[in-house]
């Protein structure tokens, strides 16, 4: 019996710092003495198994380029969408109020 592996996360993200690491010949145990975390959180990442935490993700942006927001799957980018519409909507609801 096979068990294959769905990937959870296929990012942005992920491919950017898949190639990141194949192009600056950097490895994942280098990467995870960067981030003080082990080596297996970087390859769980590098196969869509999970993401970086949050803060993480900042300091990969510093490292790496890649801004935090390519780690999003696309409901997540939906959602972000969504709540960037509605503060631009209640922003200029807002300006026309006070005359702007």
């Amino acid at each position: 019996m096979h068990t294959y592996s769905i990937m959870k996360y296929d990012t942005e993200g992920r491919r950017r710092l898949k190639a990141y690491l194949e192009r600056t010949g950097r490895s994942q145990a280098w990467l995870a003495g960067q981030l003080k975390i082990s080596q297996p959180s970087v390859s769980e990442w590098l196969v869509g198994e999970s993401r970086p935490k949050l803060f993480l993700r900042d300091v990969i942006a510093t490292l790496a380029l890649i801004a935090p927001d390519e780690w999003l799957i696309s409901g997540e980018r939906e959602a972000v969408a969504n709540a960037q519409r509605v503060a631009d909507e209640d922003a200029s609801t807002a300006a026309k109020a006070c005359g702007e």
